[in-house]
C-alpha cells in the first residue's frame, strides 16, 4: 500500500473577521488539519474555531448541494 500524501497549502482562515493567515493540511485530497502561517502578518496564531474547520469541512451530515422547497409551507 502506497504512503498518503500529505502537503502544506497555504490559506487564510474565513471563519471571522480576522482571516488569519494559515497552513491547510491536505492528506489524499481531504483536509486534516488547520495550522497557523508563522511567515503571515496575522498568522502568528489561529482561534479555536480555525483549529476546528476541518471538522466542519469533513462532517458526514454537512449538506453538499444547495436545498429546494418541496412544499408549501
Amino acid at each position: 500500500m502506497p504512503k498518503s500524501a500529505r502537503r502544506r497549502v497555504a490559506a487564510f482562515c474565513p471563519l471571522c473577521a480576522s482571516r488569519c493567515g494559515c497552513e491547510a493540511v491536505v492528506e489524499d485530497g481531504r483536509l486534516v488539519a488547520i495550522e497557523p502561517d508563522l511567515a503571515h502578518p496575522t498568522g502568528r496564531a489561529l482561534c479555536a474555531k480555525g483549529r476546528a474547520s476541518p471538522a466542519l469541512v469533513e462532517a458526514p451530515e454537512r449538506l453538499l448541494y444547495p436545498v429546494r422547497r418541496t412544499a408549501e409551507g
